[in-house]
């Protein structure tokens, strides 16, 4: 600008995100919120077994979790699977 007085204003960047990086985030939040809701979850029958292998600087631990097939339902559905929990007793 070569007039005295004036003043620009204007935004440093920009950030855009993809569509694909929405579609991820609202993914994870469901995931999230249905693994986090405990009111079903002493119906699913879980076997947890964790194996811890050490290292520098840190180690790493790796978890195999199984779930009971009786206790769940799932059905194909447009881009994954729909499930609920079976009523048991």
């Amino acid at each position: 600008m070569d007039r005295p007085g004036l003043e620009l204003n204007y935004r440093q960047g920009y950030y855009a995100q993809s569509e694909a990086v929405r579609d991820l985030s609202a993914r994870k939040s469901d995931i999230q919120s249905a693994l986090l809701r405990t009111s079903d979850s002493a119906a699913v029958g879980i076997t947890a077994k964790v194996d811890v292998v050490a290292g520098t600087p840190r180690g790493t631990l790796t978890a195999h979790l199984k779930l009971d097939p009786e206790t769940l339902s799932l059905k194909a559905a447009a881009g994954g699977w729909n499930g609920k929990i079976e009523e048991c007793c």
